[in-house]
């Protein structure tokens, strides 16, 4: 956390000229006085397990995304708060399942945190709204709930692709745009991994965000089954990017390619409890690229740019 803050300030990307201590006061307030990381390891469960690093570096990218419309500004300690808030929420407590989100939600009003207004007819539904349920709004510096956008009947009706917005379709894009559109630092990444269970909407959820991607952005969707192999999922890269130098390769027409790899745990694990098709995804992540199979630049590296995941 220090370091990401003293790079701010080097980089004057900061939002007040007091942010390092504000931010370290809440540092200090929620996760080290409130011991937040072994409160949620004694009486917190989540969906998949991710360490601690995984789990601040997310914070981070939230909390940085949020902050980019404040630069060089001086914005108020109490939107600090609710930025900090909403990032401790999703960077670190986004894993959580709803029983667990409103439990994280009375730990926050312990520790008389900042919270949106819940109304009376949302404190007794069955799912009962919490922090999670909002945003924190650049106009007004408060709280807001996420509204979908109205549906309209497309010109060609086709019932099997109907994606209506809801309220967590909206939540996910909301996410998703904020992290992929941080520009890349020591940081910040630009990946979006979103988990949970069959049938909870991931995948349209993603296609609605895509629709409306901007004439700089290309598309590609692979689906992933127990039948890919690492060999599968290069060619189907390969097939989307030209080369610009001798072993530099980017998506035609000088484009971001957001790839949607869909179905990602179902690539066989293998004896050593290793999907190595999962691998050469990492290494093209990590280190943007990875090795050319033909036969007279085998072994040696592709660097591919301009690629976004989700």
């Amino acid at each position: 956390m220090e370091a990401w803050l003293k790079t701010r300030v080097k980089n004057k990307s900061y939002a007040n000229n007091d942010e390092t201590k504000i931010v370290l006061d809440l540092v200090k307030k929620y996760m080290e006085d409130g011991a937040l990381f072994d409160t949620l390891d004694k009486n917190f469960s989540q969906i998949m397990g991710t360490n601690n690093s995984i789990k601040i570096t997310s914070f981070i990218n939230i909390m940085t995304a949020l902050l980019v419309p404040y630069t060089m500004q001086s914005i108020e300690r109490a939107l600090y708060e609710k930025i900090f808030i909403f990032s401790m929420c999703w960077g670190i407590c986004g894993l959580f399942d709803p029983e667990k989100r409103e439990q994280f939600h009375k730990w926050l009003e312990e520790r008389k945190a900042p919270l949106p207004s819940i109304s009376a007819p949302k404190m007794v539904a069955s799912e009962r709204e919490n922090v999670f349920d909002f945003l924190v709004h650049k106009d007004s510096s408060n709280w807001k709930t996420y509204d979908p956008e109205k549906w309209e009947k497309p010109k060609k009706f086709a019932f099997s692709q109907i994606l209506i917005p809801t309220v967590d379709s909206t939540r996910s894009a909301y996410l998703i745009k904020m992290i992929q559109n941080l520009e890349i630092s020591a940081f910040c990444t630009r990946s979006v991994l979103i988990v949970g269970a069959m049938g909870t909407a991931k995948t349209s959820s993603i296609l609605m965000y895509c629709q409306k991607l901007d004439e700089k952005s290309a598309f590609k969707r692979i689906n992933f089954s127990s039948a890919t192999s690492p060999f599968n999922f290069q060619c189907s890269i390969d097939a989307e990017v030209e080369k610009r130098t001798a072993r530099t390769y980017e998506p035609p027409g000088g484009k971001k390619l957001v790839v949607f790899i869909d179905d990602m745990s179902m690539p066989v694990v293998n004896v050593w409890g290793d999907q190595v098709t999962l691998e050469i995804v990492r290494q093209l992540i990590d280190q943007q690229g990875f090795y050319f199979l033909t036969k007279d630049q085998r072994g040696e590296f592709k660097q591919i740019n301009n690629l976004l995941f989700i």
